[in-house]
């Protein structure tokens, strides 16, 4: 206080501009900050816009091939079903060589399981196969449920609000001189289902 007071009347005109031109370089930083944002938004919104126009017109594609060469929906359902399964089995035996996982028994903490789930009363939201690192599942009653599991066991659990059945496919285990925080997770599920993962990793 004693020092402003002691400040000459061109030293406080000096004091206040240098303030003005602070909030000034302060503003035009947050605007450009939040003109950045709205292109990123627009960008987004944009590639979700033709995320949305591509998946329709794939839908009319798969419908009129399906009316063409009189294919039954279930029958085509079905077969991408086992398309998605044999991509997903694939790409899970060539990590299990690569970080050289071995055959497991009883789920544990340093397993790497391999589930399918079914979702009440809605087919969408069941997962078709996901492979998850048990040490990072941080849901307690997912963990708690899926510790102590063998290979054709199944347990309930609570998915985004979502009851599933969820049913052990395959156990694995991480070498001991294995890198935990190198160990990735293969999935093969739908929309809603890969948030239920992510939901039960996060």
């Amino acid at each position: 206080m004693t020092k402003r007071k002691n400040m000459t009347a061109g030293e406080r005109q000096r004091a206040l501009e240098t303030k003005v031109e602070q909030h000034e370089a302060t503003l035009k930083v947050m605007q450009m900050i939040i003109q950045q944002f709205g292109q990123n938004m627009n960008n987004i919104g944009k590639d979700i816009g033709e995320l949305a126009i591509k998946q329709r017109d794939t839908q009319y594609y798969a419908f009129a091939l399906s009316d063409l060469l009189s294919l039954k929906t279930a029958d085509v359902s079905e077969k991408a079903e086992k398309l998605q399964i044999a991509d997903f089995e694939t790409a899970s035996n060539k990590e299990d060589a690569e970080k050289g996982y071995l055959p497991g028994d009883v789920v544990n903490e340093d397993s790497v399981v391999t589930i399918t789930t079914k979702a009440a009363g809605d087919k969408l939201r069941s997962i078709l196969r996901s492979k998850l690192l048990v040490s990072e599942i941080v849901l307690p009653e997912f963990r708690s449920s899926i510790l102590g599991k063998k290979v054709g066991d199944s347990f309930e659990a609570d998915l985004n609000g979502t009851n599933h059945v969820v049913t052990v496919l395959d156990v694995k285990t991480v070498p001991v001189n294995n890198d935990k925080s190198e160990v990735s997770t293969v999935s093969s599920s739908s929309a809603d289902s890969a948030d239920s993962v992510e939901a039960a990793q996060q």
